[in-house]
């Protein structure tokens, strides 16, 4: 069945309670943002709470996480807002640890078709990787690859400038999910402000795509 069709503005999302995570500590909450509910695929708003703590586990799925706010610890390793990791299944996870709380959102899919690779970002790594052209060709577009697979998925960060808008509808091959983190733009007649999450599974067509301000995405495209 796969992941639906999901457009949650700002409000939606505030609206929703945190919910417990099953075996996890109290201060340990979450928002389900997408979800497949036959294969057990989902995207969520983690939350830790000052002071808690995520037990080791061992994955038994992919799962990519990108920090919005605050900052956490695995072992020695300290990840700040900004910080992305992708973890394939088997991988065994350390306790991760939050002083001072953080909120990420978390790509967890049940898919063995996915082929991307491990791979820790913290914000200096990133800051120091290049904008590249998009594939697309369109003007004013600018990424930087997170995470990538053979098979052709991959995660990124997506920069567009002002102006720089799309004339014609996507129409798409593979699932997108998109986390608006800075600016805003229109979706044919939908506006979209900051703090937008869509997920598109294939031929879900969105767009044409205007673009007044600075417009700073989230994206993971996994083939499906």
């Amino acid at each position: 069945m796969g992941k639906q069709l999901v457009r949650l503005y700002p409000i939606d999302i505030k609206r929703m309670a945190w919910e417990p995570v099953e075996g996890l500590a109290d201060g340990v909450r979450q928002k389900v943002l997408a979800l497949d509910p036959q294969g057990g695929s989902a995207t969520r708003y983690l939350k830790v709470a000052p002071g808690s703590e995520v037990r080791g586990s061992t994955l038994d799925r992919w799962e990519e996480t990108y920090v919005l706010e605050g900052s956490f610890r695995l072992g020695d390793g300290r990840f700040d807002a900004g910080s992305y990791l992708c973890r394939p299944p088997g991988s065994v996870l350390e306790r991760m640890e939050s002083d001072g709380g953080c909120l990420c959102i978390q790509v967890r899919d049940i898919d063995e078709r996915l082929d991307k690779g491990e791979v820790t970002l913290r914000p200096n790594d990133i800051e120091a990787m290049p904008w590249a052209p998009t594939p697309s060709g369109h003007p004013g577009h600018a990424e930087k690859i997170l995470s990538s697979g053979p098979s052709g998925s991959f995660t990124r960060l997506l920069l567009i400038d002002p102006g720089a808008d799309t004339s014609v509808p996507d129409d798409h091959e593979h699932n997108e999910e998109v986390l608006i983190l800075q600016g805003s733009c229109r979706n044919g007649e939908e506006f979209h402000p900051v703090g937008t999450y869509t997920f598109n599974p294939p031929h879900s067509v969105h767009g044409p795509f205007l673009v007044d301000e600075p417009l700073l995405c989230f994206e993971v495209k996994n083939q499906p």
